[in-house]
C-alpha cells in the first residue's frame, strides 16, 4: 500500500465519523423538537376541553353540574389555580410560591387573567362566566385529575373542588 492510500484512507473514516456524528445530532434534535410539540398540542387540547365543560355549563340550566376530572392534565402542570376578582384574595392557599407571587402581581395589575398553572412553567389565560365562594381556588394536580366540579347558578357558573 502507498502512503497516499493510508492517508486518504484516514479521511474517509474521519468523515464517516462526522457524517454519524451529525445525523445522530440533527436526528436528536428533531425528536426533541417533535416531543416539544407534542406537549404544546397536550396543553391546548386541555385548555380547549376546560373551555368547553365551562361553555357547556354555562349554557345548561340552573343547577346543572359538569365534572372536570375526566380532562387529563398535562405533564408538568403541577397546580391550577382560579381566580375570582369579585372576592377578597388569599393567596396563601396556593402551594407554589412564584405563582402565588404571579398571581398577586397580575391581580394587582388589574389583569383579566383568571386560570393559573404551575409546574414546569408558569402560565395563564382567561375564562368569562364564572364565579368562586373563595379565591384564587387551588387544586394540586400531581395525581394528573383536576378535582373540580362546574355548578350553573343561574346567573353564572360557580366553581368548587370535589
Amino acid at each position: 500500500m502507498k502512503k497516499g492510500q493510508l492517508f486518504g484512507q484516514s479521511f474517509v473514516y474521519i468523515f464517516y465519523a462526522l457524517v454519524i456524528v451529525l445525523v445522530m445530532f440533527f436526528g436528536f434534535k428533531w425528536i426533541s423538537d417533535l416531543n416539544d410539540l407534542g406537549n404544546e398540542v397536550e396543553y391546548n387540547q386541555f385548555l380547549s376541553e376546560f373551555e368547553s365543560k365551562l361553555s357547556t355549563v354555562s349554557s345548561d340550566n340552573y343547577g346543572s353540574t359538569v365534572f372536570v376530572n375526566d380532562i387529563r392534565v398535562p405533564a408538568g402542570v403541577d397546580e391550577i389555580c382560579i381566580l375570582d376578582s369579585n372576592v377578597v384574595q388569599n393567596f396563601n392557599v396556593v402551594s407554589d410560591s412564584i405563582l402565588a407571587e404571579y398571581m398577586n402581581i397580575t391581580y394587582s395589575q388589574g389583569s383579566e387573567l383568571n386560570v393559573f398553572f404551575a409546574g414546569d412553567k408558569v402560565d395563564a389565560f382567561t375564562l368569562d362566566a364564572f364565579g368562586l365562594e373563595s379565591s384564587p381556588l387551588c387544586d394540586p394536580t400531581i395525581d394528573g385529575i383536576i378535582d373540580m366540579k362546574l355548578l350553573n347558578n343561574g346567573s353564572n357558573v360557580i366553581v368548587r373542588l370535589i
